[in-house]
């Protein structure tokens, strides 16, 4: 990368390091991974749809274990730790969202889209 790319690229990281949504989103990030008690809803969970698909693959579910997967399922996505990394997430999406518009307005091209790794089939 030539000097001047760099140094704009250095800004650019600088400046979104700067950004408060983008700062938001790194607290939200951070609480989301250090909440005990969210950690462990979303481990029951996972255990629980474990034994749904497993209890589904040999017919012995059961309304009550849909209704206990929902029930827990409720829970994890009402928690406050797991609202607000949904909501920091949305606004920093927002935030990237209008960098990759700008960038590819700049530069003729879908910037987002031909930075992307390619689909596999």
């Amino acid at each position: 990368m030539d000097a001047e790319l760099q140094q704009a690229a250095d800004q650019f990281i600088e400046t979104l390091q700067n950004n408060d949504t983008i700062a938001q989103f790194r607290s939200a990030r951070e609480a989301f991974d250090n909440d005990a008690e969210l950690h462990e809803l979303r481990s029951r969970y996972g255990a629980l749809v474990e034994e749904f698909q497993q209890k589904q693959a040999d017919g012995t579910l059961t309304q009550e274990d849909i209704n206990e997967l929902r029930g827990l399922q409720q829970k994890v996505n009402a928690h406050p730790t797991a609202t607000a990394m949904i909501q920091a997430q949305n606004d920093v999406q927002g935030v990237l969202g209008d960098c990759n518009a700008a960038l590819s307005n700049t530069l003729g091209f879908d910037f987002a889209a031909t930075a992307a790794p390619a689909a596999a089939c």
